[in-house]
C-alpha cells in the first residue's frame, strides 16, 4: 500500500514538473518573440529616418495573465536597399529593472520599380538583472502592399533563442506568421501587428514617425 501511495505521489510531482517546464518554455518563447519584432520601415516611401514607439503584449492559451513590453527604437535607410535598425531600452517588470539591446538590418528587393519584399535579420539581448539573460536571433521575409492610403505587411519568420538563468540553459526555435497594418494618421502612422503560430499569439501597436 505504501509503495502504491509513494508511486502515486512521485507521478503527481513529475506531472507538475513537466507541466511547469512546458509553461515556462512557452512563456520564454513568447518573451523572445515579443522583444524581437522588426520595425515597420516602409520600403516604398523615400524617407530615410524612422522612429517607432510602441507596446507589445503576449498571450498563452489557457493563461489569463498577460505581460507587456514597451519599446522605443529607430531605423535609418543607408541606401535604397539597406536599412539599419536598433534600440537600447530599460523598463521595470515585476519589480526588476530589465535592459533590452537590439540591432538589425533590413534588405529590400523586388522589381526595378518597386522594392516591396523585405528580408530582415535582428539580434536581441535581454538582461533581467536578478532573473535571467535571453539572447535571440530572428529571421524574417515579408511583403508590403499599399491599398489606398494604408499599407499592409505579411510574411514568415523564425526566432532562435537561448535563455540562461545561471542554473540551466534553455534553447528553442519559434516559427511564426506575421500580419501588420499601417494606417496614416495626420503627421504619424499607427501600426497594428500580430505574430502567431499554433501554440502562441503575440500582438502589438506602435506609433511611427518618418523624416526626410
Amino acid at each position: 500500500m505504501n509503495n502504491i501511495f509513494h508511486c502515486g505521489i512521485f507521478r503527481y510531482l513529475l506531472l507538475i514538473q513537466i507541466l511547469n517546464g512546458s509553461n515556462n518554455a512557452k512563456s520564454t518563447s513568447l518573451l523572445s518573440l515579443g522583444i524581437s519584432k522588426s520595425y515597420a520601415i516602409n520600403p516604398i516611401n523615400t524617407n530615410r529616418l524612422y522612429i517607432q514607439s510602441g507596446m507589445s503584449f503576449k498571450s498563452l492559451p489557457g493563461n489569463n495573465n498577460y505581460q507587456y513590453y514597451p519599446d522605443i527604437g529607430f531605423g535609418y535607410k543607408v541606401s535604397k536597399n539597406l536599412v539599419l535598425e536598433g534600440s537600447v531600452f530599460n523598463h521595470s517588470l515585476g519589480g526588476f529593472s530589465d535592459q533590452i539591446i537590439r540591432g538589425g538590418v533590413q534588405y529590400y528587393f523586388g522589381s526595378s520599380d518597386t522594392l516591396s519584399w523585405v528580408s530582415s535579420l535582428k539580434k536581441v539581448n535581454y538582461k533581467s538583472i536578478k532573473n535571467f539573460n535571453l539572447n535571440n536571433i530572428t529571421l524574417e521575409i515579408s511583403k508590403w502592399i499599399k491599398y489606398r492610403n494604408n499599407f499592409f505587411r505579411f510574411g514568415l519568420g523564425s526566432n532562435f533563442y537561448k535563455k540562461d538563468n545561471f542554473l540551466y540553459k534553455q534553447r528553442g526555435q519559434i516559427n511564426f506568421i506575421l500580419l501588420n497594418t499601417i494606417i496614416p494618421v495626420k503627421f504619424f502612422q499607427l501600426s497594428f501587428e500580430t505574430r502567431m503560430n499554433l501554440d502562441m499569439f503575440f500582438y502589438s501597436f506602435s506609433f511611427l514617425k518618418d523624416f526626410y
